[in-house]
C-alpha cells in the first residue's frame, strides 16, 4: 500500500478513491520533552506495544531489521472498538521528526506521527486515516459514528503517550489540543 500525503491526511493511491471517500482524524499534544525522547517512544510502536498505545493491542515483528521504511509486523489492532489481525508496515521513518505505518489488510488505515520541536518540548501530531465504505449511507454513518469513536481513542492515546514520556524524564503534564 502506497501512501500519499495531502495536507495532514494520507490517502490510498491504489484505491483511486477521491479525498471525500477517506476519513481522517488529526490530534496534537504538547509534550514537555525533546523530540528525540518522543520519537524513541513512538518508533517502538510496531515492536512492542506500550500501555499508552490504544490502537495496537499486540505485535509480532516479522522483519529482522527494524526502525526503517518497509519493516513489517503482524499486529492485533483495535479500530473503532473491534479487534483485527493484520500486517503493519512502516511507511515513514524520519529520525526524530516523523514516523508512519499502514495496515496492509483490513481495515485499511494509515497512522502518521509528526514531531515539531518547540522551545520547552515537542508538539506531537497524530493523524489516522482510513478508507471509508463505498455505499453513501455507510460512508455517512462511518464519518459520524466511527469518527467520534476514533477521535476519542486518539485523545486517550495522546494523553497516555504524554504521561509516559513526561514521567520518563520527570516533567509535569500539559494540555491536549485538537486540529
Amino acid at each position: 500500500m502506497k501512501a500519499l500525503s495531502g495536507g495532514n491526511s494520507y490517502l490510498y493511491e491504489e484505491t483511486g478513491r477521491r479525498p471525500d471517500k477517506a476519513v481522517a482524524v488529526s490530534k496534537d499534544v504538547f509534550i514537555a520533552a525533546p523530540a528525540e525522547v518522543c520519537f524513541g517512544t513512538l518508533a517502538k510502536q510496531l515492536e512492542q506495544p506500550e500501555e499508552w498505545d490504544k490502537l495496537i493491542r499486540h505485535v509480532w515483528p516479522v522483519s529482522k531489521e527494524r526502525g526503517r521504511v518497509g519493516a513489517m509486523s503482524r499486529a492485533l489492532v483495535d479500530f473503532g472498538g473491534q479487534d483485527f489481525h493484520s500486517s503493519a508496515v512502516i511507511t515513514r521513518y524520519d529520525h526524530n521528526s516523523a514516523f508512519g505505518w499502514a495496515i496492509t489488510g483490513y481495515p485499511e488505515i494509515c497512522v502518521n506521527w509528526v514531531l515539531e520541536p518547540k522551545r520547552n518540548g515537542t508538539v506531537v501530531s497524530l493523524t489516522l486515516t482510513w478508507k471509508a465504505p463505498e455505499w453513501v449511507l455507510s460512508r455517512f454513518l462511518c464519518k459520524i459514528t466511527l469518527k467520534r469513536r476514533v477521535s476519542s481513542d486518539l485523545d486517550n492515546t495522546l494523553i497516555q503517550l504524554k504521561s509516559v514520556v513526561e514521567c520518563s524524564i520527570g516533567m509535569p503534564d500539559n494540555h491536549l489540543t485538537e486540529t
